[in-house]
């Protein structure tokens, strides 16, 4: 894996260093901008009025950025952004007194509620606000390599996560940042690396309109057992995915809309056969181009039924892939659902759907399948959240003849806030890929638990266990799983 090292690096400081100085040009603009009154005639037909924060609040909180349409998810492997808490304000002080003394702030650092000591204030960059989040933890795994004939091994892990939010009275910028690196402690084996990068930039327009540019960064890794990699390969071999979009929605109304196009690109690194030499994967590497249109009416403020519809092209590096077929493919997708807004107790939204999958090499038979996707978050009581995700995936094939996989996938987060300063979760997750003319299936189940016990706003003592089993009809490729580790969270 020493050869992955240097592209995950270079990917993540250009993607970051792009988006901080698109932030900075925004941030200038945002600042600089005045009131309607005093625009230009190009300003007042595309600019709102300046809002209060708390209304800018309210309208950039209902909903969220659509989700793009299921179509040709390069890489199996993905990451969740991590919650991170808002940074709180204080308030006034009891019988009318409004200059109560304020707990001790960081110059340039937002002042938070000194009521509640364990939340995070983040750090004040001018008009952007930083949340970093860090967790090292070492701990045992039954199987470490979390592939068929791994061995028990010790393991240390390190995760990161980062934050980046806009504090402005029009316009959004977010920046959100996730990693970790497992490796064996007693043993000299392949280390387990993933990490991905998000930014969007979003312009609020005039009358619900907004219109957004971003875009992403992920890096995973595929096992030796996967079906796109032959039983000769030893390791792990890193597959990279990057690209960009750009979205307009209006949103607010009876009648909403959101149009989306979308650029990326797909580069899988040579893997290490057994004995020595590469395979080389070449023939994987495409770059993919997509629009979509979705379609939603406001039926009432709690329920927003829509319809979205998308259409994406493959494009190959290589005309040929190894086995001497033409891969490029073009897909479409329909789907309907419903988004779902009941104030702070259920929010999200849910859709069921069509993809099919069409190559140009007329051996190769077409891929399609039936979509769900969708998340929900519900609140039963105060400090407890349970949030349901739901996806599926298009994915591709090496082997001669074999049209690729679709995935389904269905997992569970519930966190609970105990005390103020003690923080349990549990999660469980189901996966299930369909390997459509190999006649192959895969069922990953995963299970955890974990707590937080945090000794102030900036540190906790964390621990973790967590159960993962694969079947799988390829024989000598099921496998389980059954982790446990612990180690100290700082976050600021």
């Amino acid at each position: 894996m020493g050869e992955a090292r240097f592209p995950l690096a270079w990917g993540l400081s250009h993607l970051l260093a792009g988006v901080l100085t698109l932030a900075g040009a925004s941030a200038a603009f945002a600042q600089s901008a005045g009131p309607v009154d005093d625009a230009g005639p190009l300003d007042e037909l595309l600019l709102r009025p300046a809002l209060s924060g708390d209304e800018t609040d309210d309208e950039a909180g209902a909903g969220g950025a659509p989700q793009a349409l299921p179509i040709n998810d390069g890489i199996a492997t993905r990451l969740t952004d991590a919650a991170v808490a808002d940074d709180g304000e204080a308030g006034p002080g009891p019988a009318g007194r409004t200059n109560v003394a304020q707990g001790v702030v960081e110059p340039g650092s937002p002042a938070v509620d000194a009521g509640d000591p364990f939340e995070p204030i983040g750090m004040r960059m001018g008009s952007l606000l930083l949340f970093p989040r860090l967790t090292q933890s070492i701990g045992v795994a039954s199987n470490s390599a979390y592939s068929a004939g791994g061995e028990a091994g010790l393991i240390s892990r390190t995760e990161a996560e980062l934050e980046l939010r806009s504090d402005w009275a029009r316009h959004q910028l977010t920046v959100t940042a996730a990693g970790e690196y497992t490796e064996r402690i007693d043993a000299d084996t392949d280390p387990i690396p993933q990490a991905a990068v998000d930014g969007e930039l979003r312009f609020d327009l005039r009358n619900g309109f907004s219109l957004a540019f971003g875009s992403n960064y992920e890096y995973a890794t595929e096992s030796a057992s996967s079906a796109n990699l032959s039983s000769s390969v030893d390791g792990r071999a890193g597959a990279h995915e990057f690209g960009g979009y750009v979205e307009l929605e209006r949103d607010g109304g009876k009648l909403d809309f959101t149009l989306r196009g979308s650029a990326g690109r797909e580069v899988y690194e040579n893997a290490t056969l057994i004995g020595g030499g590469v395979l080389d994967q070449s023939d994987r590497n495409l770059n993919a181009f997509g629009v979509s249109a979705r379609l939603g009416y406001g039926a009432s403020p709690a329920f927003q039924p829509f319809v979205e519809a998308g259409i994406a092209t493959d494009v190959h590096d290589l005309a040929l892939d190894r086995n001497g077929q033409r891969r490029d493919s073009v897909t479409v997708g329909l789907r309907g659902g419903v988004e779902i807004d009941l104030n702070e107790k259920l929010t999200g939204e849910v859709a069921i759907g069509y993809s099919r999958q069409s190559f140009e090499d007329d051996a190769i038979e077409d891929l399609a399948g039936i979509t769900v996707d969708g998340t929900l978050n519900w609140s039963p009581e105060r400090d407890s959240n349970v949030a349901l995700t739901l996806s599926t995936d298009l994915g591709g094939s090496t082997q001669a003849g074999q049209n690729g996989s679709v995935a389904y996938g269905a997992n569970l987060v519930a966190t609970r806030r105990v005390r103020a300063n003690l923080e349990v979760n549990a999660t469980a997750g189901v996966d299930y890929t369909s390997y459509d003319s190999l006649g192959r299936t895969d069922t990953l189940y995963t299970v955890g638990v974990g707590v937080d016990h945090w000794f102030n706003r900036f540190v906790a003592l964390s621990a973790d266990a967590e159960y993962q089993a694969l079947e799988s009809s390829a024989a000598g490729t099921s496998y389980e799983s059954t982790t446990i580790t612990m180690g100290l969270t700082m976050r600021r």
